[in-house]
């Protein structure tokens, strides 16, 4: 009885989890558009609007290789159990 049980919770952690994965995606997903917004802004800026424009572009990029790192290990892993 133990084993199934501990069998049956087990099975149920993707369902638990599957939520919060959604939650992760549409999270890295909009911090690639912002960035990619922001990236084309500062492509438009001048002077010193530029500079700023940039600096904010340099602080966010570690947010922005985080994201598309997770995007790219959910299209990687998608692809991987449709095969």
């Amino acid at each position: 009885m133990k084993h199934l049980l501990l069998l049956l919770s087990l099975l149920c952690l993707p369902c638990l989890a599957a939520p919060k994965a959604d939650s992760n995606l549409a999270s890295a997903q909009n911090t690639v558009k912002t960035y990619q917004q922001l990236r084309d802004s500062c492509a438009k800026a001048q002077g010193q609007a530029r500079q700023d424009c940039l600096s904010r572009l340099a602080s966010s990029s570690d947010d922005y290789r985080a994201a598309t790192a997770l995007l790219a290990s959910t299209a990687s892993l998608n692809r991987t159990r449709r095969r």
